[in-house]
C-alpha cells in the first residue's frame, strides 16, 4: 500500500517481474507516464492508480488481466478510453471485475475518447 506518499516518476518496467503481485495501490501520488507495464502483471486483482498524473493511452493489455476485480484509473491525464473489452466485462454476471472507476468508451463507438 503506497498511496498518499508523494511518489513521483513513472511506473518501473521491473514491475512486470512481480509475478505474484495481487494489489497495486499507488493512488494519490504524483506518478506520471504510461501504465503499459500494468497489463504485464497477470496476477493483479486490484489496481488503484487514481489521482495521479498518469498519461498515454490505456493499454489493451489490461484486458488480459483475467483475475482483475477492481480497476481505478480515474483523475489522471489519459488520452482515450479504457479498452472496450474491460468496460464490457464489468457488468457480466460471474465476471471477476466488480469495481471499475475509469473512462470507458461509449459502447457504439469504442474509439471515441
Amino acid at each position: 500500500d503506497l498511496d498518499y506518499n508523494n511518489i513521483t516518476g513513472t511506473l518501473p518496467s521491473s514491475l512486470a517481474m512481480a509475478s505474484n503481485l495481487l494489489v497495486l495501490d499507488m493512488n494519490n501520488n504524483a506518478l506520471s507516464g504510461p501504465i503499459d507495464v500494468v497489463g504485464q502483471v497477470p496476477s493483479l486483482r486490484f489496481v488503484q492508480l487514481h489521482n495521479n498524473m498518469l498519461s498515454g493511452v490505456p493499454p489493451e493489455s489490461l484486458a488480459s488481466l483475467k483475475s482483475l476485480e477492481a480497476l481505478e484509473l480515474h483523475n489522471n491525464s489519459f488520452v482515450g478510453s479504457i479498452p472496450v473489452e474491460i468496460c464490457s466485462n464489468r457488468d457480466v454476471v460471474g465476471g471477476k471485475l466488480k469495481h471499475l472507476r475509469a473512462d470507458c468508451a461509449p459502447p457504439n463507438n469504442p474509439h471515441v475518447p
